[in-house]
């Protein structure tokens, strides 16, 4: 209820900005003069500047978050990406479901730095630039007007603490330490694992969390899938599958990337333990998850290969199926993370393997 009623006012703030920037240009000389074919203008302006302002809020997080002393790692706007690996910048495709953009940064070995102006860069170069966009009013007054429009939509939904947006992450951060300390975790591990180490040679301290608060909030979840990523490459199955369990019915409760790879990881858990059970038919006629699963992944073809594996009962199809896996390791972004599939890949590969020859 408390989400639907933040929705709903957030939804309204939105209009009443709307409305108000409306109200505010419709008095201006300038607007006043142009036609109705400026519309049509309008429309085209309006994509085009969100996306500008898009790379805007990013570029803010890059150049505050250095100023703040973090280091740069990647710089996503849809799926096209620029990751820092091996002193190298490379280009590579990546897609994080429920987010168009992010830039990640990671905190220098024995540093201490704060992340409230990383956090605020974002907004706060969409307001430097749609402050100046307007020296250019009388010149280009349709696509400043929408330029104009789009930052200010984007200062609010992403200022105002909802979801799991920047002024969400700086709220949490100043509830208590624990998620200060928990959001160090996370860019810490996007270094190790860009340095190519994985979830077991991460330090116990990652793992050393409650497990009752694992649904508080979102950095919270992080903590979650940092551990069941790590029994996973201990294959402690059952146990991770334990923890699965326990979170539900809460797991409504998830942000949606978080929401969609625990549906995905308890489908996979529960089809390699060969569980019988109705969430696991539930899951598998679940049309989201469906959708999800069709993503071009490595993570996404080896479970599809597990389940051709179980299910279906054929291993030779399964086999394939974990080549074209193997073939899509490339693509993820970390190098640790590269390595953790292809040990995920290869187990499989071998339990197929041992089944066959039984």
């Amino acid at each position: 209820m408390r989400i639907k009623l933040k929705s709903i006012l957030t939804f309204i703030l939105l209009i009443i900005a709307s409305l108000l920037m409306g109200y505010i240009f419709g008095k201006s000389e300038v607007l006043t003069s142009l036609g109705m074919s400026d519309l049509l203008l309008f429309l085209l302006s309006f994509p085009i500047a969100f996306i500008l302002h898009l790379f805007i809020h990013e570029l803010g997080h890059l150049v505050f978050g250095k100023i703040s002393g973090l280091d740069f790692y990647s710089f996503r706007i849809f799926k096209w990406t620029l990751i820092k690996e091996d002193s190298k910048i490379k280009v590579k495709e990546h897609r994080v479901s429920g987010t168009l953009g992010q830039c990640i940064m990671t905190i220098p070995e024995s540093s201490h730095v704060s992340f409230t102006f990383y956090l605020l860069g974002g907004i706060l170069m969409n307001f430097i630039l749609s402050i100046l966009s307007l020296l250019l009013i009388n010149q280009f007054p349709v696509f400043i007007f929408a330029f104009f429009m789009v930052g200010i939509l984007m200062i609010l939904t992403q200022g105002i603490p909802h979801g799991f947006n920047d002024g969400m992450t700086l709220k949490l951060l100043g509830q208590n330490q624990r998620n200060k300390d928990y959001l160090t975790n996370q860019l810490n591990s996007v270094s190790l694992l860009a340095e190519g180490k994985t979830f077991t040679d991460f330090p116990a301290t990652f793992f050393d969390v409650e497990i009752e608060a694992l649904n508080e909030n979102y950095l919270t979840q992080f903590q979650f899938f940092l551990l069941i990523s790590r029994l996973f490459q201990e294959e402690k199955y059952e146990q991770a599958l334990g923890l699965m369990n326990q979170e539900w019915d809460r797991k409504q409760l998830l942000i949606l990337p978080y929401y969609l790879n625990y549906k995905k990881y308890y489908l996979f858990l529960a089809t390699l333990l060969r569980e019988q059970s109705e969430r696991l038919d539930m899951l598998n006629q679940d049309k989201q998850l469906e959708n999800y699963m069709r993503e071009k992944s490595a993570e996404n073809k080896m479970i599809e290969a597990t389940k051709i594996w179980i299910k279906e009962l054929n291993p030779v199809s399964a086999l394939e199926k974990l080549d074209e896996a193997e073939n899509l390791i490339v693509i993820i972004p970390y190098k640790g993370e590269r390595i953790f599939m292809q040990q995920m890949i290869d187990s499989i590969r071998n339990k197929i393997f041992i089944d066959v020859t039984m």
